[in-house]
């Protein structure tokens, strides 16, 4: 066609209404000089037919043209490789942040196909250490953005991004509306906090978080008690214990029973700290703690005879025996007394009393 007549030749076209010449003058005349006009009326001219449609957009954005709300309308209505095409081309017009603004345009009623080949990008994107697309569309894709947030807490923590992991695990739990499934969460947040970023309090918090979702976690129980027997909070450390064994079983805590007794000892919970030291393995410091509790209890029977296991001299010896003799547990008197005769450890002044 000659050049100098596009114009002529369009008006003889559709004078003629003759679709066919009409087009080949438009395109002859867009890729003469892609004039916004003229490209809205070829567009409106290719309609039903996405590839050429995409053939003018590529023509507009190589001449520097307005092509990117062509690439737009083409998310809407091309599919295939198609599809593939004018995302691609979107992209390549927006230059840098142009899978972003491909991702705006999103929403949980767009096409699944457009959704799938958006998503495909955003992985491959996030695989290459750029995550920004993938948070985005986590935000734009409600139904979604469970999934892509566990996604892209994995890929921070295979980067070694901690922080990073921290903030995506909190916007995962806010996102996650299963209480159960917010619990194995909150126990990796948990574990974070208090194994990398020593922030205890903020493990605390998740824990005692994680048992409001699901008071039957035993995880999560197990996992406080041992954050809180590091700690002096013995009332919260106590229950904890209780809640534990109430879970999992008495054994469940057996861990922490010094601990624990430490923490009813400071509760002035005397019996159950005495209870507690008594299932441990005997040292003299524990057994001295026994005998005062005792004391304390009024058990004076059991204080004595932890007072004996504790005695080493006989002049401690000696003391407990004649205390026995002096409460009237006349059968543990007469057992130390034969022991201490048969050693001839027993003092005279001992003989003598016990004698009156």
């Amino acid at each position: 066609m000659d050049e100098g007549r596009f114009e002529d030749a369009l008006a003889l076209a559709e004078a003629a209404r003759d679709e066919g010449r009409v087009q080949e003058a438009l395109w002859a005349m867009c890729e003469n000089r892609p004039a916004d006009d003229l490209v809205q009326k070829l567009w409106r001219a290719l309609a039903g037919h996405p590839e050429e449609q995409l053939r003018l957009a590529g023509l507009v954005a190589k001449a520097g043209g307005s092509a990117l709300a062509l690439y737009d309308e083409l998310l809407e209505t091309a599919s295939g490789d198609v599809l593939r095409s004018a995302v691609e081309g979107a992209i390549a017009v927006c230059g840098e942040g142009g899978l972003e603004w491909v991702a705006r345009t999103l929403s949980d009623e767009a096409r699944p196909d457009l959704i799938a080949l958006v998503l495909d990008k955003g992985r491959a994107e996030a695989r290459l250490g750029a995550l920004a697309p993938l948070e985005l569309l986590a935000s734009k894709l409600p139904s979604r953005r469970s999934a892509l947030l566990a996604e892209i807490v994995e890929l921070h923590r295979e980067a070694g991004r901690t922080e990073a992991v921290v903030q995506s695990l909190a916007a995962l739990i806010a996102a996650e509306s299963d209480p159960k499934t917010r619990v194995g969460y909150r126990l990796q947040l948990a574990q974070l906090y208090a194994a990398q970023l020593a922030h205890r309090e903020d493990a605390q918090e998740a824990l005692e978080r994680a048992l409001e979702d699901d008071p039957e976690s035993a995880a999560a129980a197990r996992q406080l008690v041992e954050l809180l027997s590091e700690s002096d909070q013995h009332e919260r450390f106590a229950a904890a214990c209780e809640r534990l064994s109430a879970l999992g079983g008495e054994d469940a805590a057996i861990a922490y029973r010094e601990r624990l007794a430490k923490a009813y000892d400071a509760l002035g919970r005397e019996s159950d700290a005495y209870r507690l030291l008594g299932e441990l393995e005997e040292t003299p410091e524990r057994l001295q703690r026994r005998v005062e509790l005792a004391d304390a209890l009024g058990l004076t029977e059991e204080s004595l005879a932890l007072r004996e296991k504790l005695a080493l001299a006989p002049g401690e010896l000696e003391a407990v025996l004649l205390d026995y003799a002096r409460a009237g547990l006349t059968p543990a008197a007469a057992r130390v007394a034969e022991r201490m005769l048969a050693t001839q450890a027993l003092s005279a002044i001992g003989r003598r009393e016990l004698a009156e």
